[in-house]
């Protein structure tokens, strides 16, 4: 910043693929923020006088929500109250967690690049940011700065930076401790000169590959991707032709009023053989296919090693798609479209991609590195970069040339800038097409298609390593989810290899930036080559403030000005670049999907042709006479009494902002009736009546967790406010919510949900289903600290707030979890959940008939807070004393009384057929805003003139974003959609670094277990390995009915906790300690009572996709009493399973499988993944498989990073005739169908393959099916029913399925008590493989 010259920024990186985050600190290197790759260890040096909380709160509270690891404060040590004491410490230790790793090759570049691309679209004027050293950035803006400027970096773009990027800017100061230009660090000055000219040249067609100093044409990129085209024949090699701007010196003088640079120009020739044509002739017309390559020998190779810029080791090809973009599931939501795509490599890069280089697009893994990345093929090379000194003697001075004319009419310090190349009379030419020219004559010849096509392939030579790199197994089926990245991977890139990164494959919400790999002994050396100096030029740049100021520069001599001019004192060194008039990429928003881009005409053009329709509608009408009233002064004396603001504690500022938030909540539910009524809008459920609610945003912290109903806009306005984001950012998110844009930070365009900030949890449209998640939450904030846990994403003295609508108390989700609330109260734990309860007398077409008065006294135990809803000051005050009492501990509800529905319920809402036209009427006339209006100017809080300024204002922000929101993308792709069904995979490798980071587990026995006992010790193991490790449920303290927990209780204490048999609140606990960052284990005691909490199951399967990544539920289901049995009837061996899209059903067999499987489960769920475990009844004391055998007993896997990810499947016998395919208790029962097959049939080589996923194909079944002749599907739970149908149909949409099979499964009707006869059984398994061995597949000619 301007106070010193550096702008410290810390952020974190996201733990699951959100928005990347940039590094940077204070530029006295001792004050850095400093990163250790190999324990994961950061600090953060602060200055004992910063007073930067409000800018440094959001961002470590960030950090906290990431589970960093807070040692110390300090020295400090940390408890209670040690927020209070960061800011006056010395230093503050953070400890990353070890399953990220940066892949940022210079953060301080990327953040550089984006704080100057925010500056075009929040300031008026730009400015320039510049690494300046030791990852800091220096912020710096024209001459001439008014003091009400200053700080330069606007608040609206700093929330910006946070919300979508974690980025917080430090140390900004004000123009009393601006830092002069003379006085600037030279590292600072430097940085800032070559940034200038770099932004500069990018505008013309150079990029810069190695910022701040290599710089090279933007043809050759766009020739690599056209050569073996059509439009032009493949390459030999390419030549590159580039400049290295080296600041050899600078400084500035305020007496001569001038900045002196001295610059060295060096012109270079690189050369690479490009690998796109050679792809894209191979894949011919094909797409997407296998990238198919051969070696000298002839040897085929399914994965070509590539040289990558920059330099990542053992990179392969894995997939081409030749014509355009992966299809939109291969891609992150983000970058689905040609545009996006150019637009992130901008951002990350410093450059614009040609469009002929996003032609073709190829899959590259990085075995070695753990990444997978999606590059443009004219960003891929068969050989690495060489210099060629020859040609750049030769060409030297038709590079320079070249560059120096791109330097034309530069602009520094907000002047322009005459550029004047001295260079004699050498000619300007196309540089890149002279190079083309020059192609030497000795190298590989280049494949054509003829010798590609058929068996001559193999007789193609390639200069392609012949080394084949280890192989790695590809990524899981979530949205475009990238191999973990290990750690350690991050190192500098040689100075004279040009670094163009890919771009990874993983984050959903993200940006990622340059890897670069751990290893410099690679074939990039061969780059190494020393720079040719023949062709130097030494140049002097004066820029002052008069526009005529010369560049001078020679060829052939240096040139030193000693002219010494200096930008005035206050003035920070600036460029100003060609100024973008639309907001950010959408990328960027973290949110993208393809859709139709409909302009802001579009919009305004329906609503013109529709003005005569749309000003009669009853929003609109009232609209118009709201304003005429506070125009004309004309509202008269409140007609309702309230307490006044001063009595309340209320500032004009607090007033302010909630009128603001209520203005606002009445003017966005117009514009979206409007919206609608032109076919742009999709959501209109109203909040009018009820916009006085935004005292209670005002009455509870900005921290406290929340979950508002769909009505409460106000409230959630407040709160948004609150947290420091600009309005027109508030009301433009809210706009895209109505038109389900992609871009709606909230939903996504998944659903209009009201919400945003960061403790802010998510409301479906299912009544009262916020409410168990929201105790689960009260409890869990309140429980995590009792646990030892730091960095946790809720405040430990917050409240849980849970606001609804009177209809909704009749709903069995509130009932659950008002009994769950006054339950923990009356057992003694603190349980601060404050419900909030809105009166307007009617649910839907249904009147109150004063229900909600006597529900209240009746049922509620809880103290109850009663207010004026048409007032904010009794709002506010009611709230406020039922925050304070809550937050002590014990639950209460507040009622908002007096509230009018106005305008219906939605837009589809038949109002006459239940009420009367008088009462409509009414509903209409009742405005609270006129009220509220009256109470500000009658006690001095406002005047008219002000109100209507306001509401004007407002009014047009709001038409603004909804001109915005309705041009944004909308979701359009199924794959989109479903790449949002859950969080991605964990890898197994990532896994297993994870678990060897915990504490050592205890000690286990060695002799053979039951599949119980495995249970147990599996659980044991894991509770006392994972502090955030919780398990709920019924009867569990005990053992519960089949002893599974059997003394964990008494070993870990209240972590094992019983909870009342009501799955609903167990399952909205369960979802709430996960969003308090716990980890939660859910015991349902039989699998049919899981039908009980059914819709609490499924809030907690799609919180995912409704949040569109961002607000995950992570959490284990524990499912017993399933399957084969004869006690307990239907109710207690129930064998029907839900699978619905997101969540993970695993059934495994035996002991030893579960043991390894509940590692990853707990893993998948910490990483906010749902896992249903399935327990089958009839295995959990099982010992034996064949008479007396003990086979079913199996020793316990006790070493901890021993997991079994979702892809593994067992194979039991090593037959290739026939498989049986079965989970669970199929297992079992498929091992004594084989053996009937064998001894009575005569059928042989027979394998049973136990495949546990039952969610979606796994890769291990994929991989093992298309050995076997025959396959039979055993299925245990009933037919039609059957989750192997599903896996059915993808084999054979894959076509992996061979002409022979069959399934079979559980009767269709419902199981006897005593009795298994409705079971899958051996004769099932039986018959159905000798039908399929019998069966003669027709052969079609």
């Amino acid at each position: 910043s301007s106070s010193s010259a550096a702008a410290a920024a810390a952020a974190a990186f996201s733990r699951r693929g959100e928005a990347p985050a940039f590094v940077s600190a204070v530029e006295d290197p001792s004050q850095a923020f400093h990163h250790n790759s190999t324990s994961g260890n950061h600090s953060y040096d602060g200055s004992s006088n910063c007073n930067t909380s409000r800018s440094l709160h959001p961002c470590l509270r960030r950090l906290l929500a990431e589970h960093w690891e807070l040692d110390s404060v300090g020295g400090l040590e940390v408890g209670r109250g040690w927020w209070q004491r960061l800011f006056s410490a010395k230093r503050l230790r953070l400890v990353r967690p070890r399953s990220r790793a940066f892949v940022l090759h210079k953060p301080e570049l990327q953040l550089s690049r984006l704080v100057t691309l925010l500056s075009e679209q929040h300031s008026e004027r730009a400015f320039l940011a510049a690494p300046t050293g030791s990852g800091a950035i220096a912020i710096m803006a024209a001459a001439g700065s008014a003091e009400s400027d200053w700080p330069h970096v606007p608040a609206s773009m700093q929330e910006e930076l946070y919300l979508r990027f974690g980025v917080a800017l430090a140390a900004l100061g004000g123009p009393s401790e601006a830092q002069e230009l003379e006085t600037a660090g030279e590292p600072t000055l430097r940085r800032l000169a070559i940034a200038a000219l770099v932004t500069k040249l990018q505008d013309r067609g150079w990029i810069a590959v190695e910022h701040p100093t290599r710089l090279c044409r933007a043809e050759v990129f766009a020739s690599a991707a056209r050569f073996g085209t059509a439009e032009a024949p493949a390459p030999k090699f390419l030549q590159l032709p580039s400049i290295d701007l080296l600041c050899k010196s600078v400084n500035a003088s305020a007496e001569k009023q001038a900045l002196a640079v001295e610059l060295e120009i060096i012109p270079s020739v690189w050369s690479s053989q490009p690998l796109g044509p050679q792809l894209r002739l191979i894949s011919g017309k094909n797409s997407p296919v296998d990238a198919y390559s051969v070696d000298a020998s002839g040897k085929l190779l399914m994965r070509p090693p590539v040289s990558v810029l920059p330099a990542l080791t053992a990179a392969e090809v894995s997939r081409v798609w030749p014509r355009g973009l992966p299809p939109g599931h291969e891609l992150p939501r983000d970058l689905c479209s040609v545009s996006a795509f150019k637009d992130y490599w901008h951002m990350v890069h410093g450059y614009l991609l040609p469009e002929a280089a996003l032609s073709g697009f190829a899959r590259v893994t990085f075995p070695r590195a753990g990444l997978v990345l999606t590059y443009p093929l004219a960003c891929l090379w068969l050989q690495p970069w060489a210099q060629r000194p020859m040609l750049s003697v030769k060409v030297g001075p038709q590079i320079i040339k070249t560059a120096m004319e791109s330097l034309k009419h530069l602009w520094v310090f907000g002047q322009q800038l005459d550029v004047r190349a001295e260079l004699g009379n050498i000619a300007v030419q196309d540089v890149t097409a002279f190079l083309h020219a020059q192609l030497p004559k000795d190298i590989v010849p280049t494949p054509t298609s003829s010798n590609l096509d058929g068996p001559a392939v193999r007789r193609a030579t390639l200069p392609l390593h012949e080394e084949e790199p280890d192989q790695q197994p590809p990524a899981k089926r979530s949205r475009g989810q990238s191999i973990p990245p290990t750690q350690g991977i991050q190192s500098e890139a040689p100075s004279n290899v040009p670094a163009l990164a890919g771009m990874p494959t993983a984050p959903a919400n993200s940006i990622s930036s340059s890897p670069i790999s751990a290893s410099s002994n690679t074939a990039w050396s061969a780059a190494g080559i020393p720079s040719n100096n023949n062709n130097t030029v030494n140049s002097t740049i004066n820029a002052t403030n008069i526009t005529n100021t010369n560049i001078n520069t020679n060829l052939h001599s240096n040139i030193y000005s000693n002219s010494n001019t200096a930008a005035s004192a206050k003035a920070a060194a600036a460029t100003t670049t060609t100024a973008r008039k639309t907001l950010l990429p959408t990328f960027l928003s973290g949110d993208f999907g393809r859709g139709s881009c409909r302009g802001f005409a579009s919009y305004r053009e329906k609503k013109e042709a529709q003005a005569g329709k749309i000003e009669q509608l009853p929003e609109v009408k009232r609209l118009r006479e709201l304003r005429e009233a506070i125009a004309s002064g004309s509202l008269g004396a409140p007609s309702v009494a309230a307490p006044t603001y001063k009595e309340v504690g209320l500032s004009k500022e607090d007033v302010d902002l909630a009128m603001d938030a209520a203005f606002a909540t009445f003017l966005l539910h117009v514009q979206s009736r409007v919206s609608n009524f032109v076919g742009e809008g999709y959501y209109t459920i109203g909040p009018c009546g009820e916009e006085m609610l935004a005292g209670v945003g005002l009455a509870l912290r900005p921290s406290d967790p929340s979950a508002l109903h769909y009505r409460h806009v106000s409230t959630s306005l407040v709160r948004a406010l609150r947290h420091g984001k600009a309005m027109d950012q508030v009301l433009l998110d809210r706009a895209r919510g109505y038109c389900v844009s992609t871009l709606d930070p909230v939903g996504g365009g998944h659903h209009c949900l009201v919400g945003g900030c960061p403790n802010d949890f998510l409301v479906t449209s299912t009544l009262a289903s916020q409410s168990c998640p929201a105790v689960g939450r009260a409890a869990g904030l309140r429980l995590a600290p009792h646990l030892g846990l730091q960095s946790l994403p809720l405040p430990a003295d917050g409240i849980s707030y849970i606001s609804l609508g009177d209809g909704s108390v009749n709903n069995a989700h509130f009932l659950s979890a008002i009994n769950l609330a006054e339950y923990m109260q009356h057992r003694g734990f603190q349980c601060p959940t404050l419900f909030g309860i809105s009166d307007n007398g009617i649910c839907i077409s249904l009147k109150g008939y004063s229900w909600l008065k006597k529900f209240t006294e009746q049922r509620l135990g809880m103290k109850i807070f009663r207010a004026d809803g048409t007032s904010i000051a009794s709002v506010y005050a009611a709230t406020k004393e039922a925050a304070d009492f809550v937050r002590r501990g014990s639950p209460a509800a507040v009622v908002y009384e007096g509230i009018t529905r106005r305008f219906g319920h939605a837009a589809t809402d038949r109002q006459d057929a239940y009420l009367t036209e008088e009462e409509i009427e009414a509903a209409e006339d009742s405005c609270v805003l006129s009220e509220e209006c009256a109470r500000l100017v009658e006690q001095g809080y406002a005047a008219y003139p002000e109100l209507l300024s306001k509401m004007n204002r407002i009014e047009e922000m709001i038409e603004t974003a909804f001109d915005q929101a309705t041009q944004e993308p909308k979701v359009s792709s199924r794959e989109t959609l479903i790449s949002f069904n859950s969080q991605p995979e964990v890898y197994k490798t990532e896994v297993q670094k994870q678990i060897s980071s915990l504490p050592a587990p205890p000690a286990t026995p060695k002799s053979p277990q039951l599949m119980r006992q495995c249970m147990t010790l599996a659980l044991d193991e894991q509770l006392s390995m994972r502090k955030n490790l919780v398990y709920i449920g019924e009867d569990v303290q005990h053992g519960g009915y089949y002893r599974v927990t059997e003394n964990l209780h008494k070993k870990h204490g209240f972590r094992v906790a019983d909870f009342p048999p009501d799955e609903t609140s167990l399952i909205g606990v369960g979802i709430g300690y996960a969003q308090a960052g716990l980890i939660p284990i859910v015991e349902i005691p039989y699998a049919k009572y899981l039908d009980c909490g059914g819709d609490m199951f499924f809030e907690a399967v799609i919180m995912n996709w409704l949040s569109a990544g961002k607000k995950p539920a992570g959490m284990v289901i524990r499912l017993q009493g399933f399957d084969k049995g004869v006690f307990g009837g239907n109710y207690h061996t129930h064998n029907t399973l839900h699978l619905p899209p997101g969540l993970d059903v695993v059934a495994y067999s035996n002991g030893r499988d579960y043991a390894r499987g509940l590692r990853n489960a707990i893993a998948q769920a910490e990483a906010g993944r749902v896992v249903m475990l399935v327990d089958s009844t009839d295995l959990i004391n099982r010992r034996h498989l064949f008479d007396k055998d003990d086979a079913w007993r199996m020793p316990y896997p006790d070493d901890p990073t021993d997991i079994m990810p979702f892809d593994e499947v067992r194979v039991h016998g090593e037959g290739r005739r026939v498989a049986i395919v079965s989970y669970g208790n199929g297992v079992p029962t498929s091992l004594r169908a084989r053996k009937v097959l064998e001894e009575e049939h005569g059928v042989k080589d027979v394998a049973v393959i136990d495949a546990p996923y039952l969610s979606s194909l796994s890769k291990g079944l994929a991989d093992v099916i298309p050995k076997y002749d025959a396959v039979i599907f055993a299925d245990v739970c009933k037919m039609g029913q059957h989750p192997q149908a599903g896996l059915i149909c993808e084999l054979q949409r894959r076509q992996l399925l061979p002409a022979r099979w069959r399934s079979v499964a559980a009767a269709t009707t419902y199981n006897p008590l005593g009795s298994t006869v409705t079971f899958l059984n051996e004769d099932d398994i039986v018959k159905a493989t000798l039908s399929s061995l019998l069966f003669v597949p027709t052969i079609r000619r």
